[in-house]
């Protein structure tokens, strides 16, 4: 979902906290009327965002809202974000991921065995 969908304080709210990182793990339009002002708001931030589902799609979820420039925006957006951190003696390597790491439509179950979400 995107980052600001539940409340107009999300970005009064990042302002506030200052987090070292934002991720976003995508779908900027279709669950509110307002997308270009969404996408503009996250790019104005440098917010590090994934493709969701909803953003690759090429009619209805509010995609004929969106403006040329965020249409090109949404269509260059990774399927995932590889990070990685040092946390004491661990090496640690994380994948965000829109859906699994196969396909941003795919969803992650909790009843699903981890080892066939990887490709």
């Amino acid at each position: 979902m995107p980052i600001f969908r539940h409340s107009k304080r999300s970005p009064a709210d990042l302002d506030d906290r200052k987090p070292d990182a934002v991720y976003c793990p995508g779908d900027l339009i279709g669950y509110n009327i307002w997308p270009n002002e969404i996408i503009a708001e996250v790019r104005r931030r440098g917010i590090a965002t994934l493709a969701g589902n909803h953003d690759l799609k090429t009619q209805g979820y509010a995609y004929e809202l969106v403006s040329d420039d965020n249409r090109s925006y949404l269509s260059q957006l990774p399927a995932h974000i590889t990070l990685e951190y040092q946390l004491n003696n661990d090496h640690l390597n994380i994948v965000l991921a829109h859906g699994s790491t196969r396909s941003i439509d795919e969803y992650v179950l909790e009843d699903r065995r981890k080892a066939t979400y990887w490709t």
